[in-house]
């Protein structure tokens, strides 16, 4: 295995001396046209002059696959990295090493936006990462880097907007069906004999009457599983409805609902009277405890201009996430919760927000807003949830884009937040941050970015009292203080090759304070705490090569993360790969669409939960055939995990293996 590592570095390297190489060769080539984006300032721009790290991932691509959740997506996006339990159960999506892996989202450094606003839980600051309507998206960029000087607390460590569709002028229908089974598993793995399937079917309709216009979208998804207790029934309903004028005036409401009844998904059994593990099965007592989940997500947005250099643009929204979970229904011996035993939590979230843009000072951009949010949590039973909480942050951020010239621009910004929990837990923060872009030549931009950054703890990171599915128990730790980012920089290029590869690089440091973590205090009981200081830098690569019918993407990163705390020297961080990897590639002829991807991750070098069994090194393959019968259908066949490798993203939580997936989509 070191050998095989050795070999990934090597060629990383030789990866990161292409973009040098054409950048000699080549004088004359020319970017293709760019992509505009809204999330790295929070205002149109084109991505080829941001200077900040974006990967965008289009509606188009992902009706063209086999996707059917939207973590799923994620997995092509360099430096993510998913930690899933099974299923819907998306315990943390990880940018460049930022989030943990604790159930419920906990340790959460990613946000999530919708349409530029927070859709985060109020009890751990996660996200429902699989849970996201498909059938409404329009786009997806995920920016890298600490965005705390923008978008606050959450952003530490990157964000992902999650752009719905606007109204279409006439009328627009489109129809996803997809479904498929997962191959029985060998005879000594295997629980059940029977066939588990899954399937999946969305509805997406749309029109525009005069100035009025809207989106509506039903979708069922729903499986038996991989693994015991993983089957999951999910529904989600989603209306915008939006009025537009000639003067640029847009004002509207959005809704989002969803439900989500599943099997509680637990650890792999051990079997302590022989020395196997039984990877798909959970302990017999636990097979009938189940986890319900509701979401209603509002929000009223308004944009319009003010005068010809002066917009307005606002936001109300609430968010509320209800979650129950529950045990021992069946009243079976040797459960060691009691008959009828439950769990819930009912986190809302409501905010506004509000955001000015001026451009009446020649060569200058000017944003800036303020925040409001507002958090409360009602959980029990209390000596086991979060308990009962409020939480209040007010934030006003400013930033100026300064164009020196054709080539260079410079960006200056700071936020300021506040956050009250209760009178002894009150804190602020500044987060300023200085990025400098600079088209070097027509096909070769270079980006520089530094700044500082923070993260307010989580509600349940201040009172996580014990975490059901691993019986680890927490003392709560109402002191906990904001972690920072004392420093992080990122220098980046972009370069076109030939017209025909692209190729973006960046290397990166974080340098935290005060991070928080876990604290083992004893055998069974654990404490979220403040590190003194962890280092994670890096260095991360992508290739996009597009050659008449042939699109093909590659991108790798690599990561060290260490634990600086004093008596812990060079220790490296929990849950942190070394290196991951993907690549993909599909041909188009005619009507038909061959592809095929591979991801890598390599092993897990340090855990504090089942550290025995920290996930081993993995890659998996998948393939798919899409076929175009008419104008607007598509039919596609996929085998995901074709070499039907066993692996675990978390630790004791078996993977699926390989399965069989048939769609089809209408439009």
């Amino acid at each position: 295995m070191k050998h095989r590592n050795s070999e990934y570095i090597i060629l990383s390297f030789i990866i990161m001396l292409l973009p040098l190489w054409a950048y000699a060769q080549d004088d004359d080539t020319v970017m293709r046209i760019p992509e505009i984006i809204v999330s790295a300032e929070r205002t149109e721009q084109s991505i080829r002059n941001t200077a900040a790290t974006v990967s965008v991932l289009s509606a188009t691509e992902v009706n063209k696959s086999s996707i059917t959740t939207f973590d799923q997506a994620l997995e092509a996006v360099p430096g993510v990295m998913l930690n899933r339990a099974a299923g819907t159960a998306t315990n943390s999506m990880s940018i460049r090493g930022a989030s943990d892996v604790l159930g419920g989202g906990i340790g959460n450094r990613v946000l999530l936006l919708i349409d530029g606003r927070p859709a985060i839980t109020a009890d751990t600051d996660g996200a429902n990462w699989s849970m996201l309507p498909l059938d409404v998206m329009e786009r997806v960029e995920v920016v890298k880097g600490a965005l705390s000087p923008l978008y606050g607390s959450s952003a530490m460590g990157g964000v992902v907007n999650f752009i719905t569709k606007s109204p279409t002028q006439l009328r627009d229908t489109k129809i996803s069906l997809s479904g498929g089974f997962y191959q029985k598993p060998s005879k000594e793995m295997r629980y059940t004999d029977k066939t588990n399937f899954f399937s999946r079917l969305g509805i997406a309709h749309s029109n525009t009457y005069r100035n009025l216009g809207y989106v509506l979208s039903l979708s069922a998804n729903s499986s038996d599983g991989h693994r015991q207790n993983t089957d999951f029934s999910l529904y989600n309903a989603y209306g915008k409805l939006q009025y537009k004028n000639d003067n640029d005036l847009k004002i509207g409401m959005s809704l989002n609902r969803t439900y989500i009844d599943r099997g509680y998904p637990y650890a792999w059994l051990v079997d302590n009277r022989h020395p196997y593990i039984h990877p798909l099965e959970i302990p017999h007592s636990k097979i009938n405890d189940r986890q319900e989940k509701r979401t209603w997500d509002v929000d009223l947005f308004l944009k319009t201009p003010i005068k010809n250099d002066l917009k307005l643009s606002a936001n109300i929204y609430r968010f509320q996430n209800y979650s129950r979970s529950l045990y021992n229904q069946d009243n079976m011996e040797g459960d060691d919760m009691p008959y009828g035993f439950f769990t819930d939590s009912d986190a809302d979230k409501s905010g506004g927000l509000v955001q000015l843009d001026f451009s009446g000072i020649k060569h200058n951009y000017l944003i800036s807003g303020f925040d409001l949010q507002l958090d409360s949590v009602d959980s029990n039973p209390p000596d086991i949830m979060y308990g009962n909480h409020n939480a209040r942050t007010l934030a006003g951020f400013i930033q100026d884009r300064i164009r020196i010239n054709d080539k260079l621009a410079l960006t200056l910004g700071t936020r300021y937040d506040y956050r009250n929990i209760s009178e002894d837990n009150a804190q602020s923060q500044i987060s300023p941050k200085l990025a400098i872009s600079y088209q070097l030549r027509d096909n070769t931009a270079l980006r520089f970015s530094i700044g500082q950054a923070f993260r307010a703890p989580s509600l349940g990171e201040l009172y996580l009292r014990q975490e059901i599915h691993s019986g680890i128990k927490f003392r709560d730790n109402p002191d906990l203080r904001a972690e920072k980012l004392r420093l992080y920089a990122e220098f980046g290029i972009k370069h076109n090759i030939m017209n025909l590869l692209r190729n973006d690089t960046s290397i990166f440091i974080y340098d935290y304070s005060d991070m928080i973590f876990w604290k083992s205090l004893d055998a069974n009981e654990f404490q979220v705490v403040n590190l003194n200081r962890a280092l994670i830098k890096g260095i991360e690569t992508g290739f996009n090569l597009s050659w008449k019918g042939l699109t093909a993407i590659a991108n790798y990163t690599y990561l060290d993360a260490q634990d600086k705390t004093v008596g812990r020297i060079d220790d490296t961080l929990p849950y942190k790969p070394k290196h991951t990897a993907f690549a993909s590639a599909y041909y188009e002829y005619k009507k038909i669409r061959p592809q095929a991807s591979i991801r890598y991750v390599s092993k897990i070098e340090e855990a504090i939960f089942y550290n025995y069994d920290a996930p081993k090194a993995f890659y998996v393959v998948n393939l798919e055939l899409s076929y175009s019968i008419f104008e607007g259908i598509i039919m596609s066949m996929g085998i995901n995990n074709l070499l039907n490798r066993q692996y675990e993203e978390m630790a004791r939580y078996r993977m699926p293996g390989r399965s069989f997936i048939f769609r089809v989509f209408i439009e």
